[in-house]
Formats: structure tokens, sequence, C-alpha cells
């Protein structure tokens, strides 16, 4: 199956067409089809490996380091005596109508937590691509969500998340860096996570991982994995075999 499907994929690439595939687990048959290193698959598919964390739900704190516990405590306590004197409010899409507009706030943030200088190489899915858009009003809010970290209706914080069964997978995170030194990423994380588990999610996928981000999501325990992006390289100058390039109907 997965040789058919990637020579399905591989002659649209060699019609012209763009061709990308992400997120695959790197141990899977079509992950390590199209990694393959042999002389018949050489240049045909630009590939990049990703660690990813998935945390348990509910929070497992008292596994934590005593150094990871302290840390959490002291980031909760700068927000809860913020909310003596300020509005903190913690919320989640529930509908469809709302995902469009919290995403163009999401949005956004992103632009304003980037500006001037260009994201790290590998950053996921950055907002503001016009097929997002398209995405939500076909996911609806039983696939995708959008959750929010408000300072006096101000949103410090927003995450979208797919979800799929009892897990959810977070997408797209972004910061007001204005807020910066609240660490409001953490804030509406510990929220995110917690409200999942009311709603009775098992597990909480903190998404593609780029240099930088490993000790910050290592604080969670989390199970590390991997995943392999696939993009297409052009075709034109490549030699495919008829029957890798144009499967049966009986290898499909």
């Amino acid at each position: 199956m997965a040789e058919a499907f990637v020579g399905y994929l591989e002659e649209l690439a060699s019609d012209g067409q763009h061709v990308e595939m992400a997120g695959l687990p790197a141990d899977g048959a079509l992950a390590r089809r199209l990694t393959s290193t042999g002389p018949a698959y050489a240049g045909r598919w630009h590939t990049t490996l990703t660690d990813c964390a998935e945390i348990s739900l509910p929070l497992a704190y008292a596994q934590m380091s005593r150094s990871t516990r302290r840390d959490h405590k002291r980031r909760q306590r700068t927000w809860d005596e913020l909310a003596q004197c300020r509005k903190v409010t913690y919320r989640r899409t529930r509908d469809s109508d709302e995902l469009l507009p919290a995403y163009a706030v999401l949005a956004r943030l992103h632009a304003r937590r980037w500006a001037g200088h260009a994201p790290p190489a590998g950053l996921p899915h950055a907002p503001g691509a016009l097929h997002w858009p398209t995405v939500l009003e076909r996911c609806g809010a039983n696939m995708a969500f959008i959750a929010t970290l408000a300072v006096d209706d101000e949103i410090v914080a927003a995450q979208l998340c797919l979800t799929r069964h009892r897990r959810a997978y977070s997408v797209v995170p972004a910061i007001d860096p204005l807020y910066k030194d609240l660490a409001p990423g953490h804030a509406l994380l510990r929220h995110l996570a917690q409200d999942l588990t009311t709603a009775g999610y098992e597990y909480l996928d903190l998404g593609r991982t780029v240099p930088g981000q490993h000790a910050y999501k290592d604080q969670y325990r989390p199970r590390w994995s991997r995943t392999v992006c696939a993009t297409s390289a052009p075709m034109a100058c490549l030699d495919i075999p008829e029957e890798l390039a144009r499967p049966t109907a009986e290898g499909v």
C-alpha cells in the first residue's frame, strides 16, 4: 500500500504539482518508503525528521522533578497574584462560528511575536497561510478548537489544536511578546491540560519541536517520538520507473 501510494504521489509531482506530506510517524511504512536512500528513490523527496512530544493527561505534577515543580508553582503564583488585580480569562472555542474569529486573533499574535525577524527553521504551520481558514471551516468544532488566555480581555496567548478521539494535537501556538515575562504559554498550557482532562481527553500532543523548545516541553514529562516531513523534488530530471510512477488499480 505504501509503495502504491507513494507512486501515486510521484505521479502528481511529475505532473508539476507540489506534494508535501507532514507529520508521518518515522517508524511507519510510508515514512520509511519516503526516506529510502536506495538508488531507485534517491533525489525524489526532500525529507526532514522532527521530534514530537506527547503528554499524558492529567498532568503528573507529582512525578516531575523538584526543581520543575518549583518552577511551575512559581509561575502559577505569579498568575494568581495577577488575577487579584486584573481579570484573567481562559477560554476554548466550543462551536464552529467561534473558530475563524479566534484564528484571526491567533494569526495577529503570531505576526506580532515574529515581527522583524524570521521564526526558527521548522516552526510548524505558521498562521496566515491561506489554507487554514478553509481547514477550520471543514473541520468545525468537532475536530478543531482554539484555546486562549486573556488579561483584561486582551488575549496574550492562543493555541490552535486539532483533535482525534481522545487526543488533542497542538498545531499553532502564539503569545503576545509584551507579556513574555509572565510565561503566558506555560499558563495557557496548564489551563488547557486541566480543561482537556475534564473533557475526557487522555493525551495532548505538543507538536513539532524546533531547536530551543526541547527543555520547555521536557518540563511536562512527555513521551518523545519522531515524525517525517517529505516534500516532492522537481521531477522533470528524474527517471521514474513506469511501475512506480503509475501504480496499477490492483496495487491501489
